[in-house]
């Protein structure tokens, strides 16, 4: 079978996409008899002959300089990059599938966080994904979705069949669960000048992520505690208001904003911080919880959508909404032990249910089964 992935997502955001895309892929070329052709507008750098043999990157190139160029690459020049390649089955990432396929296609929905909380992006981004997901959804023979969370919203917001919808989590890399080399820690901290113990929170900086609400429970919890507080993660639209916020005396010298990191980086600030927290007012799967999980480290987390449904049972679960109640699971994460080792284990226990093998197992299912 030869498999068409649209790659782009991978080249253009450090985010979680690129994540997904980058352990997902290799995961499934491993021992694989199919081949896969990797579309993008631009070359990624990336070196997917040295993982495995059968990833074939195609590069069609067209530059991006405004939607208006991007849309045109999407709907013209994507398809019939994929038509000339005879694929058998095309994977749609970021919301899109193009018209004009010959072949079935698989449509990945990681979450509609701007359908859900359309407040948290501009109404010119809303329209642009609203419009992809509702236009892409007729195209595909089958959708994934990293939750139950998330699928039960894509039905709720586009009237998909349950049975359209294919629920695969995402993964754990097994080199979260390898604590880092004491070297490698000391370098962490003297580059991001961390002298002080701290809290941990990794993720795009935006509304949706509720770092504002983290701010306020940081700024109360400062007085009783000696320690900082660590954002890992790239601007975002709205950062600027959160950023603002994090200027004020209280929090100035306490607050550090690290922007992009790398995979080893992360994997050293997760194991150096005392607790994680991700108190995001939405989220499709939440795989820096996970990450920080593999790396034994107590998690505080947000009471909702997808959240709930994978780490209730391992974290201290708080309300989004209330400052106080991040503040209250903060305090209770970094002051009884016991509690932290109960989490901890728990923790640990729930990132191993994760893995990128199963992913790839599961996603390889989808396109055999639409392929037929």
């Amino acid at each position: 079978m030869k498999i068409g992935i649209d790659i782009r997502p991978f080249i253009f955001s450090k985010a979680g996409i690129h994540t997904y895309l980058s352990c997902l892929i290799p995961e499934m070329a491993k021992n694989s008899p199919h081949e896969f052709m990797l579309f993008t507008s631009s070359a990624s750098r990336f070196d997917w002959k040295e993982i495995a043999p059968r990833l074939h990157e195609r590069v069609w190139r067209f530059p991006h300089y405004s939607q208006a160029f991007e849309r045109f690459w999407q709907e013209y020049i994507l398809p019939r990059a994929v038509r000339s390649s005879s694929v058998d089955v095309f994977h749609g990432l970021r919301f899109f599938v193009p018209r004009g396929l010959i072949c079935p296609a698989v449509l990945d929905i990681q979450d509609v966080g701007f359908k859900k909380f359309p407040a948290h992006v501009t109404p010119g981004a809303f329209n642009y994904f609203d419009k992809m997901v509702r236009d892409s959804i007729p195209r595909a023979q089958k959708i994934i979705s990293p939750s139950v969370s998330t699928r039960q919203d894509i039905i709720e917001f586009y009237n998909v069949s349950p049975a359209q919808i294919a629920v695969i989590p995402e993964g754990v890399g097994r080199e979260f669960f390898i604590n880092p080399q004491e070297e490698s820690l000391c370098v962490v901290r003297e580059k991001f000048s961390l002298k002080r113990g701290f809290i941990l929170f990794v993720g795009t900086v935006q509304p949706r992520k509720n770092v504002g609400g983290l701010l306020e429970a940081f700024k109360a919890l400062s007085a009783r505690f000696d320690i900082d507080l660590v954002i890992a993660g790239e601007w975002g639209w709205g950062y600027e208001e959160i950023l603002e916020q994090a200027e004020t005396k209280e929090l100035k010298a306490r607050v550090h904003f690290l922007q992009y990191v790398s995979a080893e980086e992360l994997r050293c600030l997760y194991n150096l911080c005392e607790v994680f927290v991700l108190p995001s007012f939405y989220e499709g799967f939440g795989l820096p919880v996970s990450e920080a999980m593999a790396c034994g480290t107590p998690t505080v987390v947000a009471n909702n959508s997808s959240l709930k449904e994978f780490f209730s049972d391992a974290s201290i679960m708080v309300e989004a909404h209330e400052p106080d109640s991040i503040a209250d699971g903060i305090r209770r994460a970094l002051s009884d032990s016991a509690l932290r080792q109960e989490l901890i284990n728990k923790g640990l226990r729930k990132a191993e249910s994760f893995s990128w093998e199963e992913t790839a197992r599961k996603t390889l299912a989808v396109y055999t089964e639409v392929a037929k």
